[in-house]
């Protein structure tokens, strides 16, 4: 008898936590340092970061393809804060090469307007 209450009664619990969409549950305080530090590094909530990966987990291992096509929130921040890493190089770059080439430039008209100054001798 005291089995299947105990059943029922963590089915209702169950269900009831299914029902509010929260969930909590325990983590050894130097992996929450590093789930928090990690989320900082790639610019998201950690929330969201844990939420992602679990569902990307649980897509994975039920096998179920659709969501699996779809990146989880925050590695698209991770690809755009690459993204923008990158843009700066390149844009550092590009004034960098615009400089020197305006530097050859003008370093060529100065020589064509010498070169024309100077008149030949016979």
């Amino acid at each position: 008898m005291k089995s299947k209450e105990l059943k029922g009664g963590r089915e209702a619990a169950r269900k009831e936590l299914i029902k509010s969409e929260v969930m909590t549950f325990r983590i050894p305080s130097d992996e929450l340092e590093k789930l928090y530090s990690l989320a900082e590094k790639l610019n998201v909530r950690v929330t969201v970061m844990v939420r992602d990966w679990v569902v990307e987990r649980l897509t994975a291992e039920l096998g179920e393809k659709n969501q699996a096509i779809a990146l989880p929130n925050w590695e698209i921040q991770d690809i755009r804060n690459r993204l923008a890493v990158v843009e700066e190089k390149l844009i550092y770059k590009d004034k960098k090469i615009n400089s020197r080439v305006r530097e050859k430039s003008t370093e060529y008209k100065a020589n064509s307007t010498q070169k024309a100054r100077k008149k030949p001798t016979k």
